[in-house]
């Protein structure tokens, strides 16, 4: 969409890198504990703190935000002359060509915390391991003009790749003997929706997935055998409900968001396999 034409069509774009570019400057801090129950001796628990900044990003120009933004990318985005029509309606020449190569742009400042348990217990002859890790984002915050504000991407759907506010996924593995299954859950919160990088009023709904693996190992099935140690088989199957992705705006023409979702839905997979 061009704002200084009130109109769409198309233009050529320029991508790639160039050699003007310069390395990115970062400062990150973490601090984090780790606790074991004297009482639990096979449950651990974990928490850690982290703060990233980051300066001269190298970034892949958005040509719509380059548009938008025209005054300040004027070298990057090229316009025919005007016609006639044009000068009498007062606007400017089409855009003709967009450089989105990369560059070194603005500034990216996040934090948050990754928190994870995990407990092994037995029962009989069956060995079992519950694991759970979240991640809670508590600043994703963008400067990408010089003298803006700084915009914060948290839970707000973005073509680079949407910052969900906490993500988590859990996981209980069963082994006993040479078999071993394990099932995945995996879950993603709502988030609110952009149209051109704007929020269009619409929330994209949370999504849970399943996934599930078995496998067998034929070297301890046939008891520790040279010829079949490391042979492995494994089946399994991601997004076992067969969860599409919902409708959204963010991504254009492709109608969901690209960077939470799968237009492939559920997928099985068997794999044969020996390691040396």
């Amino acid at each position: 969409m061009d704002p200084r034409r009130n109109e769409s069509y198309e233009a050529v774009q320029l991508a790639g890198g160039t050699p003007d570019l310069e390395a990115t400057r970062g400062e990150s801090f973490a601090a984090g504990i780790e606790f074991t129950p004297e009482a639990v001796s096979t449950l651990k628990l974990s928490a850690t703190y982290w703060h990233v900044v980051m300066d001269d990003r190298v970034t892949a120009l958005n040509p719509l935000f380059a548009v938008r933004h025209e005054s300040v990318f004027a070298d990057r985005v090229l316009r025919a002359e005007p016609t006639a029509e044009d000068l009498a309606a007062g606007r400017p020449g089409r855009v003709v060509q967009v450089d989105s190569s990369r560059l070194n742009l603005g500034r990216l400042e996040t934090s948050g915390i990754d928190a994870g348990a995990n407990y092994e217990f037995d029962v009989a002859a069956n060995h079992f391991t519950a694991d759970v890790k979240a991640t809670w984002i508590d600043k994703y915050e963008s400067l990408d003009l010089p003298g803006e504000q700084a915009v914060d991407w948290v839970n707000v759907a973005n073509s680079l790749g949407t910052i969900a506010k906490w993500r988590a996924i859990t996981s209980l593995d069963w082994q006993r003997g040479p078999l071993n299954a394990t099932a995945y859950v995996r879950y993603i919160p709502s988030y609110d929706d952009t149209r051109d990088g704007v929020r269009n009023g619409r929330t994209i709904p949370s999504q849970t997935f399943l996934d599930l693996q078995m496998s067998l190992d034929f070297g301890k099935l046939m008891g520790d055998s040279r010829l079949l140690r490391g042979v492995d088989f494994s089946a399994g199957a991601l997004n076992v409900f067969n969860q599409l992705p919902d409708f959204a705006e963010v991504n254009g023409v492709q109608g969901y968001d690209t960077s939470q979702g799968d237009l492939k839905g559920r997928f099985w997979y068997l794999r044969l396999g020996k390691s040396f």
